[in-house]
């Protein structure tokens, strides 16, 4: 006889993304106004609610003015001309499916001591974040790349992401190793970033018109959540089995989701992507997935064969300005695009789905659990075993 249960997947509440968005704002230098604006809006809804105190109010503006001038002293990148554009296109990176990458890391950034070390001031908080940064190669990368998750981020790939995103669930349900854990409330699934929250202000905000301003369309982040006072062992093995049945997953579906694309990418086709004035002719193409691993104070990238879908599974560990330490895989869906220059050709992507799974010791796990009760559901998934 075939049993069933039902899976719900939450998203943030108000209080819950205001957090969220000031911790960010806090923590990264890049979109510091998109964050702001998004915690300063989070925080007039709030003020509609007969629950929350004028004092709460108030306490909560302070704060959020305090962090945006901690944000506003962060070091930016530097910005991005149509020269470095051009030279970037001049000069492509091939990678062929066997690659071995590796990055060496800032040995001072792994070591968990200095999680506790105290701050006496925000520059040094400041200067400890930003002594790794990224070259002016990949700040103009970023740069096309999120011109091309612009172009590719509407209403129905986020739709669609999502319904991916509840067969990967169900796909994790129909083990029974992991169905046990389900039903001890110690896995959450979750519908986080700004396109989760823009579709629950959509459903309680009178103001439409601003939610769609300030919570421009983007790609789709979702977490999968373990509960840490699980023992080390069942933490570390039901981690392992989660993130290799959603990579696989990923790698499965890649077929299905090219092919319900299709009117994107014909669109991507007939109207490129601009940057700086600078109009980019781009073309569907494969490019190699990769797993990243951090082994010995190197982030080691290993690729694999080429796919219609980037598919990555990379783990990522940093401390922020205030020494919280974050430490998660990051499993991604990204198309691909050929951004064709004279002769040559450089592969960009836009992002299409984030799935990110904490490990133990990620700084804001805790907190999640012991707010669970408070978080919105907002859709479910039918498992069937």
């Amino acid at each position: 006889m075939e049993n069933n249960c039902t899976v719900l997947i939450y998203t943030m509440n108000y209080q819950q993304y205001r957090e969220d968005q000031t911790r960010c704002l806090a923590t990264v230098a890049a979109k510091g106004e998109k964050r702001y604006n998004r915690a300063n809006f989070t925080i007039e809804e709030m003020s509609k609610d007969n629950n929350i105190t004028y004092l709460d109010i108030i306490r909560n503006k302070i704060e959020l003015s305090l962090v945006r001038s901690i944000n506003l002293m962060m070091p930016k990148q530097n910005d991005v001309t149509l020269d470095h554009v051009i030279d970037f296109l001049k000069h492509p990176t091939v990678i062929v499916p066997g690659s071995i990458i590796r990055v060496n890391l800032d040995p001072d950034l792994l070591n968990e001591h200095r999680c506790t070390k105290k701050h006496n001031n925000v520059m040094q908080s400041l200067k400890f974040l930003f002594n790794g940064s990224i070259t002016p190669k990949d700040i103009v990368k970023k740069t096309i790349e999120a011109a091309v998750t612009s172009k590719i981020s509407t209403d129905f790939v986020y739709e669609l992401t999502s319904v991916y995103f509840k067969r990967i669930v169900q796909k994790l349900g129909e083990n029974e190793v992991i169905r046990h854990y389900i039903n001890n409330r110690d896995i959450i699934f979750e519908l986080k970033g700004g396109m989760a929250a823009k579709k629950l202000f959509s459903m309680y905000s009178m103001n439409r018109e601003k939610v769609d301003r300030i919570f421009s369309n983007s790609d789709n982040d979702c977490s999968i959540l373990i509960n840490p006072k699980l023992s080390n062992a069942e933490f570390n093995g039901l981690h392992y089995l989660i993130s290799k049945i959603v990579h696989d997953q990923m790698k499965e579906l890649v077929d299905e989701l090219v092919f319900s694309l299709q009117d994107i990418i014909k669109s991507v086709h007939q109207d490129g992507v601009t940057v700086l004035d600078y109009k980019m002719t781009l073309l569907h193409s494969s490019v190699c997935g990769f797993t990243g691993r951090i082994k010995d104070n190197q982030s080691v990238l290993t690729y694999d064969e080429k796919r219609f879908i980037k598919v990555q599974n990379n783990e990522i560990r940093f401390l922020d300005a205030v020494c919280c330490s974050h430490h998660f895989n990051l499993l991604r869906w990204k198309l691909p695009f050929a951004c064709i220059f004279q002769d040559n050709y450089t592969t960009v992507c836009g992002e299409l789905l984030d799935i990110g799974i904490p490990y133990k010791d990620e700084c804001t796990l805790e907190a999640s659990f012991e707010e669970r009760n408070a978080m919105v559901p907002v859709d479910w998934v039918k498992v069937n075993f």
